[in-house]
Parts: structure tokens; sequence; C-alpha cells
């Protein structure tokens, strides 16, 4: 097939391993052409061939991260208009299938078009399901205007698209209850995914229990409790934390932990993808934060850098997360809502006393990322859903 993919989530090294990329590697080595437009926050830069094969051509959309909510939307909503202008320039000959993932929801009108000139496929891979994530963070109210104007471009988004990929269980199933409109065999389980690495670097050995956060660091993932649970890390006596990442909260969690003298704690700025990894392996757990008034089920895709290093995970959701049933459950990492810092301290002062309970935690680490979150994999099932299509 020759595939179209649009998303703002490519990384600015096209060659850096993620959920994205990797997907686009595995498409591209089943025989297809695969075309990417992706955000470009700055103007000029040039087309790009991609070590897997792909052509990456960048859009150019102004900023919509790390700005103020108000600027994201208006740029949000100009998105649209730009992405097609984009495809109808460079696209000359067919397209069979076109991929697109939220964020944003505002792709609607440029996959409507996009679909009618060329006759295509759609496929929307879920990763964010908006305008409702924002009214869970309090951002804007149900019976706000903007939510019924976002609302009404989720809608339209779904019934453009042919499949929708959901990313767990719980995101399935949330989808068809509050769209009742959606016929049910095009709404489906695609997850996160990534290309496994052949080998696992051998952590270094250390004394104590060392946690990781690396990712963004804002709203949705409820900076208030992440600073309690940093708190009752300088009371234990054999943890410590790195948190990596930027975002909106940063320097709340910065300031957090000057005010509090938390010398456990170490806050790191965003590094690049390598640096990151080499981090990883000195680690022996991954933390995931996600605050607890979500009623979306959201399933942070930074777990699979974790599950790659073998590293369990400790994850602090909301309740509608199944971050738990999919990944603790299965033995691959330990669960408390992100509500009860006691649970939180119980389970910490629990793995301190025993690191040896990790042991096993972490061959099912490993385990869970090739059953269910292989790039590979997936690849082949969308493509196979796709030529089911009548």
């Amino acid at each position: 097939m020759n595939i179209v993919f649009l998303t703002l989530g490519y990384p600015a090294d096209i060659n850096t391993r993620g959920i994205y990329t990797d997907l686009v590697t595995s498409l591209f080595r089943l025989g297809h052409t695969v075309t990417v437009f992706t955000q470009c926050e700055i103007g000029n830069k040039n087309i790009e061939k991609a070590e897997s094969g792909a052509t990456v051509i960048p859009v150019y959309t102004g900023k919509v991260t790390k700005i103020s909510f108000v600027k994201k939307g208006i740029n949000l909503i100009l998105l649209e208009k730009r992405f097609y202008k984009a495809v109808k320039e460079y696209c000359k000959g067919d397209i069979d299938l076109l991929l697109y993932s939220t964020p944003p929801i505002t792709f609607c009108s440029a996959v409507k078009k996009i679909k009618g000139q060329y006759k295509c496929k759609t496929y929307l891979l879920l990763k964010d399901i908006f305008p409702q994530n924002a009214v869970d963070l309090r951002l804007f109210s149900s019976k706000s205007l903007l939510y019924f104007y976002f609302r009404r471009k989720e809608k339209l988004l779904y019934k453009l698209s042919d499949l929708i990929g959901c990313m767990s269980p719980a995101n399935v199933r949330y989808i068809i209850k509050h769209n009742k409109y959606l016929e049910l065999s095009k709404v489906h389980i695609s997850p996160n995914c990534i290309i496994a690495r052949d080998t696992i670097p051998t952590a270094a050995c250390h004394n104590g229990l060392k946690l990781i956060y690396g990712g963004n660091l804002g709203k949705p993932q409820g900076i208030e409790f992440l600073i309690e649970c940093c708190k009752i890390i300088e009371q234990t006596e054999d943890a410590v934390f790195t948190v990596i990442g930027s975002g909106t909260e940063y320097s709340k969690l910065e300031n957090a932990i000057k005010k509090y003298g938390l010398k456990k704690t170490k806050l790191l700025p965003f590094m690049p993808k390598s640096a990151y990894l080499k981090l990883l392996a000195e680690q022996d757990m991954g933390m995931i934060f996600l605050d607890s008034a979500f009623t979306i089920p959201n399933f942070p895709s930074r777990m699979l850098d974790y599950l790659d290093n073998a590293l369990p995970i400790f994850a602090c959701t909301d309740k509608n997360s199944d971050v738990k049933q999919e990944i603790c459950d299965e033995g691959a990492g330990v669960w408390c809502e992100s509500n009860s810092i006691s649970d939180f301290s119980i389970l910490l002062n629990k793995i301190c006393m025993d690191k040896s309970i990790l042991l096993p935690m972490k061959q099912k680490a490993r385990e869970v990322l090739m059953q269910k979150y292989n790039a590979e994999k997936e690849a082949k099932k969308i493509c196979e859903k796709v030529f089911a299509l009548k």
C-alpha cells in the first residue's frame, strides 16, 4: 500500500525509536511505502528520508506544545488546513491508506478532504480522548462552547474513520459507551507498541531502590500527588527518585523540591533519547503518574521503554485506567490509586524491605512487552484489518 501518516507525535530526530517511528519502520519492512506528515513548530525544515525508508515531511504548525491553552487551541484549529495543503502539494499519486493519530482531534476536515479526493481507507490511532480529558483536568467545562466545538470535531473524526484503533480494552469500552452511533466492528484494540531491543543492558549493582520517571510533566500527571510521593521517598531509607522531563508543571515540581528540601529526588530537564536509555539501565523501577480525576482510560506510552529495559512498573493512576489490569496484574509491576499516598507508602516500603520481589517482575516486563506491545505484530494486524475492509 501507499500509506500516508498524519501526526503531531513524530520525534524531531526521525530515527529515534518510539511508538510512531517503530510502527512506520514495521510497515515499511512489510513492503509498504510510507510518507509521514508531522508538525514543525518552526518554518523551513527540510523533507527527510528516515533510516527505515519512510519519507518525513514537516508541516509548519506554529507552537502547539508548552504554551498557553488559548494559543495551543488556536494553532490546533488551524492544523487541518495546513496538513491538507501539505498532502495535496506533495502526494500526486494514489493513497491507499490514511493513518492519523490523536492528539489532535482537529484532523477531521483534512481527513474528510483527503478521503474524498484520494478514495483511500482511513485509520485512526486513538491516543487521546479529547475534549473529555480537558474537562477531567478542569481546563474547561462540559457545558462550554469550547467543549461543544471540540466534541463535534471528535464525533466527525470517528465517523470519518473506517477503523479506530484504541490503546487498551478500557479505551474500546469507553469509546463504544460514549459514542453509541459508531459501528462496533470499526473499533478495536491497537496498543502503543515498539520494536523490542535484541539485548537488555545489564543493570549496575547498587544498594537501595532506584526509581525513575521520564516524560511529560503537565497537568495530566497530577503533579501534586507526585510531590507527595517525593516526600514519602525522602523519608524512606533505601529509596531515591530521578525525574526527567519537561512540561507546564516542571517549575512547580522544581520549586517543591527546593521548598521541602527533597535531597533524594533529582530533577533533570528533557534529555536526548540515547542518554535517557543509558540512565534507564541503572534503575530498578519505572514510575507512571496519572491524575486521579481522569474519567477517561489513559495508557501512557512511556511504559514501553521501561518494559524494554526489563523495569517493573510502579503505576500511580486513576481507577479508570487499565494499566493495573494490563500491566501490573500480569506480574510486571505494582499499582496504587493516585489519590492514596498511604497505599503508595505501603508499596514502597514493601519493595524496599525485599528487593528480591522485583526479580520475577523484571522477567515478566519483557514478556508482556513482546506479547502485547510488539510493533511488528501490530503493523501486520493493522494491514490485515485494512485489507479486510470492503
